[in-house]
């Protein structure tokens, strides 16, 4: 224990117990976005489940999946309101790409459609992050769940109006 703690009277245990307690938290300096297009260190386990929080906003993405490793993710906090441009992953490229730092991006895996029957990923499938509601059809806000789907997918799975 060090000397600032040393003059607190706390036990090993209790020390283990907090440590044990505490949420566990991403890498908040991981250099990698999820899906829903925030960086990864911005989602915490609460429990059995995953929060994630870009800033003083919440995001409902409860199953962090990196998908771009990033060499400044600060520029990936915007708030998803739909499908492609309007999410947020898209929003926070293009910010980093507009940006002076001379940000790079690298995909960590090659994107492709969710939809199990599809599953393309060239580049004629004009491919685009969508926001999935519990009902299966693309939503106008952000989701628990953050999927890329090509165009023809995008049309079968619906929009909520």
């Amino acid at each position: 224990m060090s000397d600032a703690l040393s003059r607190f009277k706390l036990d090993d245990d209790e020390i283990r117990e907090f440590l044990a307690e505490r949420p566990r938290r991403r890498d908040a300096s991981a250099k990698e976005v999820c899906v829903c297009g925030h960086g990864i260190g911005r989602h915490v386990a609460a429990g059995e489940r995953w929060v994630c929080r870009p800033g003083r906003q919440m995001c409902r993405c409860t199953n962090p999946r990196s998908v771009l490793k990033v060499s400044d993710n600060r520029f990936f906090a915007s708030k998803t309101e739909g499908e492609g441009s309007r999410h947020a992953l898209i929003r926070g490229m293009v910010l980093a790409s507009k940006s002076e730092r001379n940000v790079t991006m690298e995909w960590l895996l090659e994107p492709s459609c969710a939809r199990p029957e599809c599953m393309r990923s060239d580049a004629e499938a004009d491919l685009q992050p969508v926001p999935i509601n519990r009902a299966g059809r693309i939503s106008n806000r952000d989701e628990a769940i953050n999927v890329f789907a090509c165009r023809d997918c995008r049309m079968k799975f619906g929009t909520d109006a």
